[in-house]
Protein backbone atom coordinates (compact mmCIF):
# COMPACT_ATOMS: atom_id res chain seq x y z
CA UNK A 1 0.00 0.00 0.00
CA UNK A 2 0.82 3.49 -0.88
CA UNK A 3 3.05 4.85 2.74
CA UNK A 4 1.10 8.30 2.03
CA UNK A 5 -2.15 6.34 2.06
CA UNK A 6 -1.22 4.07 5.20
CA UNK A 7 -0.15 6.66 6.81
CA UNK A 8 -3.52 8.32 6.82
CA UNK A 9 -5.53 5.37 7.20
CA UNK A 10 -3.33 4.37 10.07
CA UNK A 11 -3.33 7.59 11.84
CA UNK A 12 -5.42 10.55 11.06
CA UNK A 13 -8.66 11.16 12.40
CA UNK A 14 -11.57 12.55 10.11
CA UNK A 15 -11.50 15.78 8.31
CA UNK A 16 -12.48 18.06 5.65
CA UNK A 17 -10.59 15.71 2.98
CA UNK A 18 -11.20 12.10 5.08
CA UNK A 19 -14.11 10.40 5.45
CA UNK A 20 -14.33 6.74 6.98
CA UNK A 21 -17.20 4.32 5.56
CA UNK A 22 -17.76 0.99 7.13
CA UNK A 23 -19.49 -0.63 3.95
CA UNK A 24 -19.20 0.36 0.14
CA UNK A 25 -22.11 2.12 -1.49
CA UNK A 26 -24.41 -0.51 -3.04
CA UNK A 27 -27.39 0.34 -5.41
CA UNK A 28 -29.45 1.03 -2.46
CA UNK A 29 -27.48 4.01 -1.23
CA UNK A 30 -26.27 6.02 -4.47
CA UNK A 31 -27.30 8.92 -3.61
CA UNK A 32 -25.23 9.05 -0.40
CA UNK A 33 -22.31 8.25 -2.65
CA UNK A 34 -23.15 11.34 -5.19
CA UNK A 35 -23.70 13.57 -1.45
CA UNK A 36 -20.46 12.62 -0.10
CA UNK A 37 -18.35 12.97 -3.40
CA UNK A 38 -19.99 16.59 -4.11
CA UNK A 39 -19.68 17.57 -0.44
CA UNK A 40 -16.10 16.31 -0.19
CA UNK A 41 -14.69 17.78 -3.55
CA UNK A 42 -16.36 21.19 -1.96
CA UNK A 43 -14.22 21.18 0.68
CA UNK A 44 -12.15 24.59 1.23
CA UNK A 45 -8.92 22.81 1.16
CA UNK A 46 -5.86 21.73 -1.19
CA UNK A 47 -4.84 18.60 -2.18
CA UNK A 48 -6.73 15.09 -2.67
CA UNK A 49 -9.87 13.53 -0.95
CA UNK A 50 -10.16 10.40 0.04
CA UNK A 51 -12.82 8.30 1.26
CA UNK A 52 -11.76 5.31 2.97
CA UNK A 53 -14.46 2.01 2.68
CA UNK A 54 -14.27 -1.01 5.03
CA UNK A 55 -12.94 0.99 7.96
CA UNK A 56 -14.87 2.56 10.89
CA UNK A 57 -13.63 5.28 12.78
CA UNK A 58 -14.12 5.11 16.41
CA UNK A 59 -14.90 7.84 19.31
CA UNK A 60 -11.16 7.18 20.93
CA UNK A 61 -9.65 7.28 17.26
CA UNK A 62 -9.40 3.29 16.93
CA UNK A 63 -10.59 2.02 13.96
CA UNK A 64 -12.04 -1.21 13.10
CA UNK A 65 -11.92 -2.99 10.12
CA UNK A 66 -14.65 -4.71 7.54
CA UNK A 67 -13.09 -6.32 4.98
CA UNK A 68 -14.19 -5.81 1.53
CA UNK A 69 -15.66 -9.05 0.20
CA UNK A 70 -17.20 -8.62 -3.31
CA UNK A 71 -15.24 -5.19 -4.75
CA UNK A 72 -17.21 -2.72 -6.55
CA UNK A 73 -15.49 -2.18 -9.80
CA UNK A 74 -14.45 1.38 -10.28
CA UNK A 75 -16.04 2.08 -13.27
CA UNK A 76 -19.69 1.58 -11.85
CA UNK A 77 -18.72 4.77 -8.86
CA UNK A 78 -16.64 6.53 -12.11
CA UNK A 79 -20.10 6.51 -14.72
CA UNK A 80 -22.18 7.26 -11.50
CA UNK A 81 -20.32 10.86 -11.39
CA UNK A 82 -19.75 11.27 -14.57
CA UNK A 83 -23.70 11.23 -15.40
CA UNK A 84 -25.11 12.86 -11.96
CA UNK A 85 -22.32 15.80 -10.86
CA UNK A 86 -21.26 18.84 -12.94
CA UNK A 87 -19.18 20.51 -13.62
CA UNK A 88 -16.91 17.26 -14.57
CA UNK A 89 -15.22 15.35 -11.82
CA UNK A 90 -13.32 12.17 -11.37
CA UNK A 91 -12.38 9.89 -9.27
CA UNK A 92 -10.78 6.79 -8.68
CA UNK A 93 -11.99 3.94 -6.52
CA UNK A 94 -9.20 1.18 -6.02
CA UNK A 95 -8.37 -1.76 -3.42
CA UNK A 96 -5.67 -1.92 -1.27
CA UNK A 97 -4.77 -4.86 0.81
CA UNK A 98 -4.57 -3.96 4.36
CA UNK A 99 -2.81 -6.41 6.95
CA UNK A 100 -6.18 -7.03 8.78
CA UNK A 101 -8.49 -7.50 5.18
CA UNK A 102 -9.18 -5.76 1.86
CA UNK A 103 -10.03 -2.28 2.29
CA UNK A 104 -11.19 0.52 -0.83
CA UNK A 105 -9.95 4.03 -1.11
CA UNK A 106 -11.69 6.65 -3.33
CA UNK A 107 -9.22 9.18 -4.01
CA UNK A 108 -11.27 12.34 -5.54
CA UNK A 109 -8.27 14.81 -7.19
CA UNK A 110 -8.00 17.52 -9.14
CA UNK A 111 -10.88 19.66 -7.41
CA UNK A 112 -10.08 22.65 -9.41
CA UNK A 113 -13.12 24.08 -10.66
CA UNK A 114 -15.98 24.23 -7.63
CA UNK A 115 -18.74 24.38 -6.44
CA UNK A 116 -19.98 20.83 -7.82
CA UNK A 117 -23.41 20.44 -7.62
CA UNK A 118 -25.68 17.74 -8.81
CA UNK A 119 -26.90 18.42 -12.59
CA UNK A 120 -30.31 16.44 -12.43
CA UNK A 121 -33.08 14.74 -10.15
CA UNK A 122 -31.69 11.24 -8.64
CA UNK A 123 -33.48 9.59 -5.88
CA UNK A 124 -34.47 12.11 -2.96
CA UNK A 125 -31.81 14.86 -4.65
CA UNK A 126 -32.77 17.34 -6.47
CA UNK A 127 -31.20 19.05 -9.93
CA UNK A 128 -29.09 21.58 -8.18
CA UNK A 129 -28.21 20.07 -4.69
CA UNK A 130 -24.85 21.29 -3.16
CA UNK A 131 -23.29 20.12 -0.14
CA UNK A 132 -20.10 20.91 1.48
CA UNK A 133 -17.88 18.84 4.05
CA UNK A 134 -16.49 20.80 6.98
CA UNK A 135 -14.24 19.19 9.60
CA UNK A 136 -16.12 15.63 9.53
CA UNK A 137 -19.59 17.11 8.93
CA UNK A 138 -21.32 17.25 5.89
CA UNK A 139 -24.03 20.00 5.26
CA UNK A 140 -25.89 21.79 2.54
CA UNK A 141 -23.80 24.85 0.94
CA UNK A 142 -23.98 28.54 2.14
CA UNK A 143 -23.75 31.75 0.48
CA UNK A 144 -20.70 32.57 2.63
CA UNK A 145 -19.40 29.17 1.71
CA UNK A 146 -19.67 30.02 -1.67
CA UNK A 147 -17.71 32.93 -1.70
CA UNK A 148 -14.62 31.44 0.14
CA UNK A 149 -14.54 28.73 -2.68
CA UNK A 150 -15.32 31.98 -5.62
CA UNK A 151 -12.16 33.58 -3.34
CA UNK A 152 -9.99 31.09 -3.31
CA UNK A 153 -10.52 29.78 -6.83
CA UNK A 154 -9.83 33.23 -7.88
CA UNK A 155 -6.41 33.54 -6.05
CA UNK A 156 -5.36 29.87 -7.25
CA UNK A 157 -5.84 31.34 -10.98
CA UNK A 158 -3.52 34.06 -10.59
CA UNK A 159 0.13 33.90 -9.94
CA UNK A 160 1.34 37.12 -8.42
CA UNK A 161 4.80 36.10 -7.81
CA UNK A 162 8.09 37.48 -9.32
CA UNK A 163 10.51 34.93 -11.68
CA UNK A 164 13.60 35.19 -12.25
CA UNK A 165 14.66 33.13 -15.13
CA UNK A 166 18.00 33.07 -17.27
CA UNK A 167 20.84 31.37 -18.51
CA UNK A 168 22.13 28.23 -15.76
CA UNK A 169 25.09 28.95 -13.38
CA UNK A 170 24.99 32.49 -14.52
CA UNK A 171 22.95 34.00 -11.53
CA UNK A 172 20.23 34.44 -14.35
CA UNK A 173 22.20 36.30 -16.61
CA UNK A 174 19.93 37.14 -19.83
CA UNK A 175 23.13 37.23 -22.30
CA UNK A 176 26.07 34.58 -21.85
CA UNK A 177 29.36 34.38 -24.65
CA UNK A 178 29.83 30.67 -26.11
CA UNK A 179 33.16 30.27 -28.19
CA UNK A 180 33.63 29.15 -31.74
CA UNK A 181 34.52 25.43 -31.58
CA UNK A 182 37.16 24.21 -34.48
CA UNK A 183 36.35 21.47 -36.70
CA UNK A 184 39.82 20.63 -37.62
CA UNK A 185 41.09 16.96 -36.16
CA UNK A 186 38.59 15.07 -36.40
CA UNK A 187 38.57 11.59 -35.97
CA UNK A 188 38.28 10.49 -39.52
CA UNK A 189 41.10 13.00 -40.22
CA UNK A 190 43.26 11.76 -37.62
CA UNK A 191 42.68 7.98 -39.26
CA UNK A 192 43.08 9.58 -42.69
CA UNK A 193 46.34 11.40 -42.40
CA UNK A 194 47.88 7.99 -40.57
CA UNK A 195 46.68 5.87 -43.73
CA UNK A 196 47.89 8.81 -46.36
CA UNK A 197 51.50 8.88 -44.15
CA UNK A 198 51.56 4.91 -44.72
CA UNK A 199 50.53 4.95 -48.37
CA UNK A 200 53.50 7.89 -49.12
CA UNK A 201 55.93 5.59 -47.52
CA UNK A 202 55.19 2.37 -49.36
CA UNK A 203 54.93 4.66 -52.90
CA UNK A 204 58.84 6.27 -51.86
CA UNK A 205 59.74 2.57 -51.01
CA UNK A 206 58.57 0.94 -54.17
CA UNK A 207 56.97 -1.96 -51.37
CA UNK A 208 52.95 -1.83 -51.72
CA UNK A 209 51.95 -5.04 -50.04
CA UNK A 210 49.36 -7.58 -50.93
CA UNK A 211 49.30 -9.77 -47.63
CA UNK A 212 46.46 -9.16 -45.33
CA UNK A 213 46.70 -9.79 -41.09
CA UNK A 214 43.56 -7.74 -40.51
CA UNK A 215 42.84 -11.82 -38.88
CA UNK A 216 45.24 -11.35 -36.18
CA UNK A 217 43.68 -7.84 -35.02
CA UNK A 218 41.03 -7.59 -32.12
CA UNK A 219 39.73 -4.63 -34.35
CA UNK A 220 39.95 -3.73 -37.70
CA UNK A 221 38.87 -0.02 -36.84
CA UNK A 222 42.31 0.50 -35.05
CA UNK A 223 45.00 2.70 -36.05
CA UNK A 224 47.07 0.19 -34.86
CA UNK A 225 46.27 -2.27 -37.36
CA UNK A 226 47.32 -0.01 -41.02
CA UNK A 227 51.05 -1.23 -41.09
CA UNK A 228 49.20 -4.79 -41.15
CA UNK A 229 47.08 -4.01 -44.13
CA UNK A 230 47.57 -4.92 -48.03
CA UNK A 231 47.65 -1.72 -49.55
CA UNK A 232 44.25 -2.06 -51.51
CA UNK A 233 42.50 -2.74 -48.07
CA UNK A 234 43.93 0.80 -47.15
CA UNK A 235 43.04 2.69 -50.26
CA UNK A 236 39.29 1.13 -49.90
CA UNK A 237 39.67 2.33 -45.97
CA UNK A 238 40.93 5.91 -46.88
CA UNK A 239 37.45 5.85 -49.83
CA UNK A 240 34.84 5.04 -46.86
CA UNK A 241 37.14 6.87 -43.97
CA UNK A 242 34.37 9.22 -43.52
CA UNK A 243 31.28 6.33 -43.38
CA UNK A 244 33.56 4.73 -41.04
CA UNK A 245 34.41 7.27 -38.53
CA UNK A 246 30.55 8.78 -39.02
CA UNK A 247 29.58 8.53 -35.25
CA UNK A 248 33.30 9.48 -33.93
CA UNK A 249 33.14 12.63 -35.39
CA UNK A 250 29.72 13.15 -34.47
CA UNK A 251 30.33 12.38 -31.19
CA UNK A 252 33.75 14.74 -30.89
CA UNK A 253 31.67 17.29 -32.39
CA UNK A 254 28.01 17.11 -30.03
CA UNK A 255 29.98 15.88 -27.02
CA UNK A 256 33.46 16.81 -26.74
CA UNK A 257 33.57 20.45 -28.77
CA UNK A 258 30.52 21.29 -27.77
CA UNK A 259 29.43 23.85 -25.39
CA UNK A 260 26.55 23.09 -23.07
CA UNK A 261 23.66 25.06 -22.14
CA UNK A 262 20.89 25.20 -19.60
CA UNK A 263 18.25 27.40 -17.89
CA UNK A 264 17.21 28.41 -14.28
CA UNK A 265 14.06 29.69 -12.86
CA UNK A 266 13.67 30.85 -9.46
CA UNK A 267 9.92 31.11 -8.17
CA UNK A 268 9.35 33.82 -5.81
CA UNK A 269 5.84 33.00 -5.17
CA UNK A 270 4.57 31.31 -2.46
CA UNK A 271 3.09 28.68 -4.42
CA UNK A 272 4.08 26.53 -6.86
CA UNK A 273 3.79 26.90 -11.02
CA UNK A 274 1.53 24.14 -12.03
CA UNK A 275 1.90 22.04 -14.93
CA UNK A 276 4.41 23.71 -16.35
CA UNK A 277 5.69 24.05 -20.11
CA UNK A 278 8.65 25.14 -21.27
CA UNK A 279 8.99 26.17 -24.95
CA UNK A 280 12.21 27.46 -26.81
CA UNK A 281 12.82 28.53 -30.26
CA UNK A 282 15.77 29.41 -31.81
CA UNK A 283 16.71 30.04 -35.13
CA UNK A 284 17.43 27.26 -37.38
CA UNK A 285 21.25 28.38 -39.28
CA UNK A 286 23.11 24.94 -39.88
CA UNK A 287 25.96 27.22 -41.26
CA UNK A 288 27.04 29.03 -38.01
CA UNK A 289 25.98 26.26 -34.92
CA UNK A 290 24.21 23.05 -35.07
CA UNK A 291 21.81 21.75 -32.11
CA UNK A 292 22.27 18.38 -31.14
CA UNK A 293 18.87 16.67 -31.33
CA UNK A 294 20.19 13.75 -28.72
CA UNK A 295 22.92 12.97 -26.95
CA UNK A 296 25.39 10.48 -29.36
CA UNK A 297 26.82 7.41 -28.54
CA UNK A 298 30.68 6.72 -28.06
CA UNK A 299 32.72 3.83 -29.52
CA UNK A 300 34.06 1.26 -26.35
CA UNK A 301 35.77 -1.60 -27.20
CA UNK A 302 34.35 -2.81 -30.51
CA UNK A 303 30.99 -1.62 -30.35
CA UNK A 304 28.88 2.22 -29.50
CA UNK A 305 27.72 2.97 -25.97
CA UNK A 306 25.03 3.85 -26.02
CA UNK A 307 24.35 7.13 -23.98
CA UNK A 308 21.29 7.67 -22.04
CA UNK A 309 18.53 10.24 -23.40
CA UNK A 310 16.14 10.28 -20.81
CA UNK A 311 16.58 13.86 -19.33
CA UNK A 312 17.63 15.37 -22.59
CA UNK A 313 15.36 17.47 -24.04
CA UNK A 314 12.96 17.28 -26.85
CA UNK A 315 14.33 19.06 -29.60
CA UNK A 316 12.65 19.45 -33.23
CA UNK A 317 13.78 20.90 -36.62
CA UNK A 318 11.39 22.84 -39.17
CA UNK A 319 12.76 24.90 -42.29
CA UNK A 320 13.61 27.75 -40.63
CA UNK A 321 13.35 27.19 -36.37
CA UNK A 322 14.89 24.84 -33.55
CA UNK A 323 12.45 23.82 -31.39
CA UNK A 324 13.36 22.91 -27.62
CA UNK A 325 10.59 21.51 -25.30
CA UNK A 326 10.35 20.41 -21.45
CA UNK A 327 7.40 19.81 -18.90
CA UNK A 328 7.69 20.27 -15.60
CA UNK A 329 4.95 18.81 -13.42
CA UNK A 330 5.30 21.73 -10.79
CA UNK A 331 7.95 24.39 -10.09
CA UNK A 332 8.71 24.74 -6.52
CA UNK A 333 8.42 27.72 -4.79
CA UNK A 334 11.78 29.65 -3.11
CA UNK A 335 13.76 27.31 -4.95
CA UNK A 336 15.66 27.25 -7.75
CA UNK A 337 14.72 24.57 -10.88
CA UNK A 338 16.90 23.73 -13.91
CA UNK A 339 14.74 23.30 -16.78
CA UNK A 340 16.62 20.63 -18.41
CA UNK A 341 17.73 16.83 -16.75
CA UNK A 342 20.46 16.79 -19.20
CA UNK A 343 22.42 20.35 -21.04
CA UNK A 344 21.67 21.13 -24.61
CA UNK A 345 24.41 20.43 -26.84
CA UNK A 346 25.49 23.65 -28.92
CA UNK A 347 28.38 23.67 -31.15
CA UNK A 348 29.22 27.14 -32.74
CA UNK A 349 31.63 27.04 -36.08
CA UNK A 350 30.99 30.14 -37.05
CA UNK A 351 29.91 33.59 -36.19
CA UNK A 352 26.71 34.37 -37.46
CA UNK A 353 25.12 37.82 -38.39
CA UNK A 354 25.45 40.67 -35.68
CA UNK A 355 27.25 37.97 -33.88
CA UNK A 356 24.26 36.36 -31.55
CA UNK A 357 21.90 33.60 -31.65
CA UNK A 358 18.38 35.06 -30.24
CA UNK A 359 16.23 32.46 -28.31
CA UNK A 360 12.83 33.02 -27.63
CA UNK A 361 11.44 31.69 -24.03
CA UNK A 362 8.16 30.93 -23.41
CA UNK A 363 6.89 29.73 -20.33
CA UNK A 364 3.41 28.19 -19.91
CA UNK A 365 1.50 26.95 -16.56
CA UNK A 366 -1.71 26.16 -15.43
CA UNK A 367 -1.88 28.85 -12.96
CA UNK A 368 -0.18 31.97 -14.90
CA UNK A 369 -3.14 34.39 -15.84
CA UNK A 370 -0.27 34.61 -19.46
CA UNK A 371 2.77 32.58 -20.85
CA UNK A 372 5.95 34.29 -19.72
CA UNK A 373 7.89 35.70 -22.25
CA UNK A 374 11.79 36.17 -22.33
CA UNK A 375 14.13 37.35 -25.36
CA UNK A 376 17.93 35.77 -24.16
CA UNK A 377 20.71 36.22 -26.03
CA UNK A 378 23.97 33.83 -26.88
CA UNK A 379 26.55 35.91 -28.29
CA UNK A 380 29.07 33.82 -30.35
CA UNK A 381 33.12 34.90 -29.84
CA UNK A 382 36.38 33.80 -31.73
CA UNK A 383 38.15 33.63 -28.50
Amino acid sequence: MNEHLLDIIEHENEHSCLDFKKSQYVKGNHKELLKDVIAMANAISTGNKYIVIGIKHLPDGNRDIYPIEDFIDSSTYQQLIQENIEPELHIKYEPYQHEKGLIGIIDISDCNNPPYLLKKDFDSLKKGDCFIRKGSHQTKISRSDLDKIYELRNKKSKFSGAINIGFANANYAQEITLPISSLGGLPSQVETDKIREILETREKSGVLIDYDLDHLLLTARSSLGYKYKNTESLRESLANIKEIYTKDDQYEIIEIRSSRLNFEILNNADEYIQDAVIRLEIPKNDDCYMVAKKIPSKFVNDSYAIKSNDYYPKIEFDENKILISQSIKNIKHQMVTKIFGSDIRLTAIKIPENGIIPIDFKLFAKNLPSPIYKKLTIRISNS
